[in-house]
């Protein structure tokens, strides 16, 4: 599962066997490898006769302008990549890898005494998906390649243009949206032949693919159409075939760690080993997964694409086999043990060990590694529109709609604190997109300023999701929503955003979505200090968006709204949107007006104590009959707010309502409740749902909402982050909950409002080192328990109780040591 320097500065993801599950379409839930460039995705199943790449595509989607339907439109994966490898014997050794420091995922293994590899990535520099495929003696490549449109609502098909190309090109039914995609097929050596649908390669060096893809989608309301995508897609395919893989690799990678490499975090990790089987090889697969080698994993048997030209005869071999390039798939040395793989790593999670800690590292990692590949500078949709770019099947949970109730939020809470900060960019695009659209949903709620509820889409949609659902009853974010559009229900659900209930026109409303999306914009500007930024494009947000709910506040100065209902999430998230337009309206020197400071003084900040010490959840204390609900939406003052303090008769109704919720829930319940928990400076009880995540990855079986969801993943990723830097209270905050499971360890590159780098190193569970990068010029405020005997560091410091007083110059470094 994991390779491992000395210093336990890198992890891998690898398995023994291809992603296998109860049928094709579950495979891609769990262990299935996900590439992206923030446009374009694929995933990895490492089949080893039959392989499955699955493609997407951000913008293809239903809805928006021509469409047939009502609501938010429905993200369409769109097409399988198949190919049919030609396997020279019995397989053994197999390996299939994701690397997140080069975002490589690569497959491995010996078929017939040759040893086959294939390498996979999506380049963001060249916009397009490459994959290798390379054999251990010259001619070793035979394969069948093949291109299968995917979604039901399809028009148009697959056509081989000749040069090995393949082209799928069509419309969508819905809405008549524009797609293509080409794959292009390179051999060196040995013979291809072009057929109708597929293109043969036989007996060559070395093969490959490059894949690229677009739609006529424009992020321009109300049309949201652009060029014909056959023009652009054509051009990225000519330049990234004429450059060749080593350099197109080379590129990537180098763009890859760029961005990667910003952050290191060492939790005194190990890698988890297991026992090497028989003379040091890879212990036989259970009966179970036998599927993905039909005679067994030591005996499966060749067999030659089905299409595939018989002999191979008449090929010039391009001289000698160039060995696996760097950074491919590795083993360990003969003489040292075996690393386990990760099913059987996170099978033995729990044990408190090294081990332990290095799968925690590990989902660190991934986290950035899946922002980077979900969303990049210029990408045409942000991260959090639910499995935008790794969807397998039409018909995903939720339409894999962008959610701004949480999912949305929830995907960038780790892009700043981890040195991220470009991921986010599409996401501001997507709010200035979102106000033409979201000023006609408030004017059709009878107000000015812009909105937007529960559900959005890449086509402006803003208001509430009605018509939503699918084929059968799902939890999301919202508790249980009932059947799925045009199906009956039994009984009507009140969730945290009002009722919501069976059947169409019944879908979440959410008003608030606007607000809770405005305070991303903010938090841009705290982390990055662009005054530039913050007066063109977040204050204009926010003050807009601010101008909605002025128009609804009641004379005493309670919060009124379409379906608030009282409820306390709802004032929460609204007072954190005043506060932040008042003080950006400050820090620009403007006059934010009397209705915003009279709101501000006035607002209800919707924290009241209940009878049980709890943080109520609606106005009056009503007893709460979700006790067991994972949901803690009205905890946003906590965090991502920053109204609740810990060590205040608020914080403790807080911890209160976690005890009371519990630990459980899905991924996404539980990566906020991480984030919470920190914020509480409680590490152990954070610590405790990090390992719930973990020990849940291990659960066998499908599910609607995988353990392992994007937006889980990286709510996770944050919430590690707060553990070990926080910034919301005005002072960089250095190991505020360090859990007992990580007595020594050290990270370096994580963000601090203010534009400040930080990083540390403890020893015993106490910190021996901050490093601190300055943002700006002035005093720079540094917080832990062991200044309190002082600060020792490169200039005057001086120490108030436990924060060290540092006069910094922006970009000098300063390293801070506690005096014993």
């Amino acid at each position: 599962m994991i390779i491992i320097s000395e210093r336990g500065a890198m992890l891998t993801l690898w398995y023994d066997r291809p992603a296998a599950g109860p049928d094709e379409h579950d495979a891609w839930q769990r262990p299935a490898l996900p590439i992206g460039n923030g446009r374009l995705g694929a995933m990895v199943f490492g089949g080893v006769r039959d392989e499955r790449l699955v493609l997407n595509e951000s913008t293809l989607w239903t809805g928006g302008p021509g469409s047939r339907h009502a609501g938010p439109g429905s993200y369409q994966p769109l097409a399988d990549l198949s190919l049919t490898v030609e396997t020279p014997g019995a397989v053994c050794g197999y390996r299939r890898e994701l690397d997140p420091r080069t975002a490589v995922a690569s497959v491995r293994y010996t078929a017939g005494g040759v040893v086959f590899v294939r390498e996979h990535f999506a380049s963001h520099p060249a916009q397009v998906v490459v994959v290798r495929l390379t054999a251990g003696r010259p001619g070793g490549v035979t394969l069948v390649v093949r291109l299968t449109g995917t979604a039901p609502c399809h028009t148009g098909g697959v056509r081989v243009a000749g040069a090995g190309l393949l082209t799928l090109r069509g419309a969508l039914e819905d809405n008549g949206l524009r797609f293509e995609c080409q794959v292009r097929v390179l051999n060196e050596g040995g013979d291809r032949a072009d057929a109708e649908g597929a293109v043969t390669v036989t007996a060559a060096d070395a093969v490959t693919l490059v894949v690229g893809a677009g739609t006529d989608y424009a992020a321009a309301h109300p049309a949201y159409r652009g060029h014909d995508p056959h023009e652009p897609v054509t051009a990225r395919m000519d330049a990234a075939g004429a450059r060749g893989y080593a350099a197109l690799r080379a590129e990537h990678v180098a763009d890859h760690r760029r961005l990667f490499d910003r952050v290191r975090l060492d939790l005194g990790q190990g890698a988890p080993l297991h026992a090497a089987g028989p003379a040091g090889r890879e212990p036989a697969l259970p009966g179970a997964h036998a599927a993905a080698f039909p005679d067994g994993p030591e005996t499966a048997r060749s067999g030659g694409p089905a299409t595939a030209p018989a002999g191979g005869q008449g090929r010039a071999p391009a001289g000698g086999r160039e060995p696996a390039p760097a950074g491919g798939p590795r083993t360990a040395p003969a003489d040292q043990p075996a690393v386990a793989p990760l099913d059987r790593a996170l099978a033995a999670y729990g044990g408190g060990g090294p081990g332990d800690r290095a799968l925690e590292a590990l989902l660190f990692s991934y986290g950035r590694y899946l922002l980077i590949a979900s969303a990049r500078e210029g990408s045409p949709a942000p991260a959090g529109l639910r499995g935008g770019l790794w969807r397998d099947g039409a018909g995903p949970p939720w339409t894999a709609a962008g959610h701004p109730a949480l999912t949305m939020p929830m995907s960038h809470w780790p892009a700043e604190v981890t040195g991220l900060g470009e991921c986010a960019e599409p996401l501001s695009r997507h709010l200035g997109a979102l106000r033409p659209p979201g000023r006609a949903a408030a004017e059709a709620s009878g107000g000015t300023g812009w909105l937007t509820h529960a559900v959005t889409d890449p086509f402006g949609f803003t208001g509430p999701a009605e018509g939503t659902g699918g084929t059968r009853a799902i939890t999301g974010p919202f508790g249980l929503t009932g059947p799925g559009a045009g199906t009956s229900g039994t009984r009507t659900v009140t969730g945290p955003f009002g009722p919501t209930g069976p059947g169409a026109g019944t879908g979440p409303r959410f008003p608030e979505g606007g607000a809770w999306l405005a305070q991303h914009a903010y938090e841009r500007f705290l982390f990055g200090g662009d005054a530039a930024y913050l007066r063109d494009h977040a204050y204009p947000l926010l003050r807009e968006a601010a101008e909605f709910w002025l128009d609804r506040l009641a004379g005493d100065g309670g919060l009124l709204g379409p379906s608030s209902d009282g409820a306390a999430s709802a004032q929460q998230i609204v007072w954190d949107l005043v506060a932040n337009t008042v003080e950006a309206a400050e820090f620009l020197g403007l006059d934010p007006g009397y209705r915003l400071l009279r709101a501000l003084g006035e607002l209800d900040e919707g924290l009241r104590v209940g009878a049980a010490g709890q943080l109520q959840e609606w106005r009056d204390d009503r007893e709460d009959p979700w006790a067991a609900d994972p949901g803690v939406l009205h905890l946003f003052a906590l965090h991502p707010g920053r109204r609740i303090r810990p060590c205040t008769p608020l914080g403790e109704a807080a911890r209160v309502t976690l005890e009371r919720r519990g630990d459980g829930g899905p991924c996404w319940s539980r990566a906020w409740k991480i984030s919470l928990w920190a914020r509480l400076l409680d590490g152990d009880r954070a610590h405790r749902l990090l390992a719930g995540q973990i020990a849940d990855a291990a659960r066998p079986g499908p599910r609607d909402d995988p353990p392992f969801q994007a937006a889980g993943v990286l709510g996770t990723t944050a919430g590690i982050a707060e553990m070990l830097v926080q910034s919301h209270a005005g002072v960089v905050d250095v190991l505020p909950a360090p859990p007992s499971a990580w007595p020594h360890g050290s990270f370096d590159g994580l963000r601090a409002r203010g534009g400040h780098t930080v990083g540390a190193t403890w020893v015993n569970g106490e910190v021996a080192e901050v490093r601190l990068t300055a943002g700006h010029d002035g005093e720079v405020r540094v917080r832990n328990v062991a200044f309190l005997g002082g600060c020792g560091a490169s200039v005057p410091c001086a120490v108030e109780a436990d924060t060290a007083v540092v006069p910094a110059r922006a970009g000098h470094t300063y390293r801070l040591t506690p005096v014993r």
